[in-house]
């Protein structure tokens, strides 16, 4: 029988999620695994520095594209720069695209571990039973 998770969320209304093992914890809430949630945390947050830089080559490109429309740039300058902007944005969804897939493998390496656990805790609970 799964327990539920004793911690309170952020918003102050009770986890749902089903403790782990012999925790009263869920993998999220679970102190043990503080370490890993902050690394997990420290990865998400330096992809805010990569929407500053979009912001940045986004403006870059406008006042590119404003600049060679007046003929102000040399249209061969342009045209690299212009290159290099999309070769660095389709990186940009690489990138994007691989941290959404390393994000859904640790949430389903959690899942996986919690349904282990949870049937190792129903195996351990049939044979107390079966003791008896």
């Amino acid at each position: 029988m799964t327990r539920p998770c004793v911690a309170t969320k952020q918003d102050g209304s009770p986890c749902k999620m089903a403790a782990r093992g012999t925790s009263n914890y869920c993998w999220s809430h679970d102190p043990e695994n503080a370490k890993r949630r902050r690394e997990i945390t420290s990865k998400a947050g330096k992809s805010k520095s990569l929407r500053a830089e979009l912001v940045e080559v986004r403006n870059f490109v406008r006042d590119l594209t404003e600049k060679a429309a007046k003929g102000e740039v040399d249209k061969a300058r342009s045209q690299v720069a212009f290159t290099g902007a999309g070769v660095w944005g389709r990186l940009v969804e690489i990138e994007k695209k691989l941290k959404d897939q390393e994000d859904i493998e640790r949430r389903l390496e959690a899942l996986e571990e919690d349904k282990r656990q949870q049937q190792s805790d129903g195996l351990e609970e049939l044979a107390s039973l079966n003791a008896w």
